[in-house]
């Protein structure tokens, strides 16, 4: 891609994150669009203020699943931001990154006659309005979506089918050094400190080995080895971490969560795999889903094999979820880095479609398709901005304007149990019994019995609970209503508002 292309797709990323940062302002204010988001920025400041890894002074915590994340705020805290434009810059500077990528991975890739569409191709995950949502979430989404594309992007340059002349890897002996697959493992294990789940990028790497180009098994044992080794350097230390700070190999947060939903297990896997999956499709992707299967098709025809490396390891990603944590909710962020595959390896197969159907009534029918992605991708854009703008509304409406009364209200040393800590952690710095289990691992057990989970919140005897209206009926029984937010926002949700109560010991 030229300067000019990358510029442009700048430009776009520029333009799509100021219409979701000014809708969210008009419609409330600036915030982040989840209450997690908040985690981060709490261990970041207490990180940067030489207190350690605490998300409440004097209590270590694993309770944050992505600890490089955490470490990627410390600077905005040095240089004294707001805990908001340090990462919604961290989160563009990903999304452009992440554009460039699939704009450079079309152009070598793509069907020959399609390549110069590559600018085509960035600006389709410049704007689509999930991944604009993830860029200024203040979460580690998107930059995890960005080192898996990357992650793609080698391997599928491997493939044998590839023409010779675009065989760079090949040409320059790259992947025939053992020192290249120690850093690629070593990478990937780098990429669990963002998110546990990276470990399943070993497949298509795997996958790289045996099927690329001149495949000799001795050979791919001995890559093998090395992307092991360097592997298991930055992914023992994660384990090691977790245990060291929390008494665990995995944060908090991989027990917390599959415990609090553990009764959607009960549902038949279809329906988990679909719970996890259809938020993504709201937008270009359900357009691009026969993509997939029209280049499936066409890449087993061509014997293209690492064409199936991005599709084999997305399946991997949703499959692991649909098994152990299968929500759906803040529009499938959990599942969302599996997007990027979606919209480029659709718009491969939309685009050697169009390649064949030059000619009578398949012609009109290929550009009606390809229309159809360029519109939906720009109608969803505005109505992305809306849906940031509402869940903006909603986190700054009920935790953050609840998290600042309890500041101003309570004492200092107050205990407060709650379910949603975020924005508490970082505005109010109170005593915390965290009711999900992020940073109070102890109640883990109970969250699916409510009469044990009440019982032990009677011995610790806190001064306040922060819940949403009914969400803890045996808890509310014994408390006093003294704060209620305003619930014009979480109406729009059919929820009621976040409530603060003083118990009556």
């Amino acid at each position: 891609m030229t300067a000019k292309g990358r510029w442009g797709l700048v430009a776009g990323v520029a333009l799509a994150g100021a219409g979701f940062l000014f809708t969210a302002a008009r419609t409330y204010r600036l915030g982040f669009p989840l209450d997690d988001a908040w985690i981060f920025q709490t261990y970041a400041r207490h990180l940067a203020q030489g207190h350690g890894w605490v998300y409440v002074a004097g209590r270590p915590s694993a309770g944050a699943t992505a600890p490089l994340w955490v470490m990627l705020q410390v600077p905005g805290v040095w240089l004294r931001l707001t805990p908001l434009w340090w990462p919604w810059l961290l989160g563009g500077v990903a999304l452009v990154l992440l554009s460039w990528l699939g704009s450079d991975w079309w152009a070598r890739w793509a069907p020959p006659e399609s390549r110069k569409w590559a600018w085509a191709a960035g600006l389709l995950l410049a704007w689509e309005w999930h991944l604009v949502w993830a860029a200024f979430s203040g979460m580690e989404t998107l930059l995890f979506a960005l080192g898996a594309l990357a992650v793609l992007r080698w391997v599928t340059l491997l493939g044998e089918g590839q023409n010779p002349k675009e065989r760079w890897l090949h040409q320059e002996g790259l992947q025939r050094r053992a020192w290249f697959w120690g850093a690629l493992g070593w990478f990937i294990g780098g990429m669990v400190w963002l998110r546990p789940e990276a470990m399943l990028l070993g497949l298509p790497v795997g996958m790289g080995l045996v099927i690329g180009a001149d495949f000799r098994p001795a050979r791919a044992l001995r890559w093998a080895v090395m992307a092991g080794l360097g592997f298991a350097l930055p992914v023992g230390s994660y384990l090691l971490f977790n245990y060291w700070i929390g008494g665990h190999w995995w944060p908090n947060t991989f027990y917390a969560k599959q415990a609090e939903y553990a009764a959607l297990l009960r549902q038949p896997w279809w329906w988990r795999v679909a719970h996890v999956t259809t938020p993504l499709l709201a937008g270009p992707a359900v357009l691009l889903l026969p993509g997939w299967l029209w280049g499936g098709w066409q890449a087993w025809q061509q014997r293209r094999w690492t064409w199936f490396a991005g599709p084999a390891w997305a399946i991997a990603h949703i499959g692991v979820y649909a098994l152990r944590l299968p929500v759906g909710y803040q529009h499938g962020r959990y599942v969302l880095p599996v997007l990027p595959v979606g919209l480029l390896w659709g718009l491969w197969g939309l685009s050697d479609a169009l390649g064949r159907w030059r000619r009578g009534p398949w012609r009109v029918l290929g550009t009606a398709w390809a229309l159809g992605v360029l519109g939906v991708t720009l109608a969803f854009l505005p109505l992305g901005a809306w849906a940031y703008g509402r869940d903006v509304a909603v986190i700054e409406s009920q935790m953050v304007d609840t998290a600042r009364w309890v500041a101003t209200h309570t004492a200092k040393e107050a205990l407060v149990a709650a379910h949603d800590i975020g924005a508490l952690g970082y505005f109010a710095d109170r005593p915390l019994l965290d009711l999900a289990g992020l940073v109070s691992p102890e109640v883990v057990p109970w969250l699916g019995d409510p009469q044990r989970l009440a019982g032990w919140v009677r011995q610790q005897r806190p001064a306040y609970l922060v819940d949403f209206v009914g969400d803890y009926p045996l808890l509310e029984q014994n408390c006093r209503v003294v704060f209620r937010a305003e619930k014009r926002f979480v109406a729009l949700f059919d929820r009621p508002p976040m409530q603060v109560c003083r118990f009556r010991w």
